[in-house]
């Protein structure tokens, strides 16, 4: 009888770190989305915890090389109210700042943002 007892707390107490685990995410999933919309893009929508997990790791690229990367999420933005395709010329750009908008590109790509 001492066993039964035992399951239900550990029961419980997985049943709260679940919740608890959840809960986390959401509060996550939250300011990522806040900080995307506060750099100007917005999210369409979004089903699988790849995709948020992905979301993060561009959310936190973002934030890391933002000086880097801000005039391709410009371009990206206008492009966006356009229509119109992007198209950068980045003959005159650092080393670092090329590796970032093609990695923040490629990135984008393989989340189906980009086509």
């Amino acid at each position: 009888m001492l066993k039964k007892p035992a399951k239900k707390e550990a029961n419980f107490k997985d049943k709260q770190v679940k919740e608890s685990t959840s809960e986390t995410n959401n509060k996550i999933k939250n300011e990522i989305v806040d900080f995307l919309k506060n750099i100007g893009l917005s999210i369409v929508s979004f089903s699988s915890q790849e995709k948020i997990e992905s979301l993060e790791k561009i959310s936190k690229f973002i934030g890391d090389r933002y000086e880097y990367a801000k005039d391709f999420i410009k371009n990206i933005k206008r492009s966006l109210a356009s229509g119109r395709y992007i198209n950068m010329y980045m003959k005159d750009y650092s080393e670092e700042k090329i590796t970032s908008i093609c990695q923040l590109a490629s990135d984008l790509y393989n989340l189906a943002f980009l086509r």
